[in-house]
């Protein structure tokens, strides 16, 4: 998992940027129906939140991306009983802040953040069954 920072509260409070992070559920502007989050949103839901979050950054050059995106939108759809469970999706040229701050370089790529530390890593691309059961092994206390 060398590409995630393990204690984001204390890397946070090391970095200061202006930048967005999006999550699912409005803005007409947006196809994908995520809604932006400002920088002093991202500490609260991200970092110091202490439910389960799944984020994923993605390029809008890159095919995988843009396949494991819908599939992630799809993964939140399905997930959207657990109101505990929080789907983030970053552009990483729109947003290169947010990719540095957790060290990304690989797009697609997910993190999987529980009680502001990260808990898993997934570069590339994943199909919706593994992934569904990655979410449902790291947060299986949710469930």
């Amino acid at each position: 998992m060398r590409c995630l920072r393990k204690s984001l509260l204390k890397s946070y409070q090391k970095i200061t940027y202006n930048t967005f992070v999006m999550k699912k559920n409005t803005t007409l502007e947006n196809p994908r129906k995520y809604q932006l989050l400002s920088t002093a949103d991202f500490e609260d839901t991200i970092i110091k939140n202490q439910e389960p979050v799944v984020i994923i950054f993605v390029s809008e050059w890159s095919g995988n991306a843009d396949i494991m995106d819908g599939i992630i939108e799809r993964l939140s759809q399905e997930f959207e009983f657990n109101s505990e469970l929080h789907f983030f999706r970053v552009d990483i040229e729109k947003q290169p802040k947010f990719s540095e701050f957790f060290g990304i370089t690989t797009v697609p790529s997910i993190i999987m953040v529980n009680e502001g530390e990260v808990v898993e890593c997934i570069k590339g691309f994943e199909s919706a069954a593994k992934l569904r059961e990655k979410i449902k092994e790291v947060y299986a206390d949710f469930f």
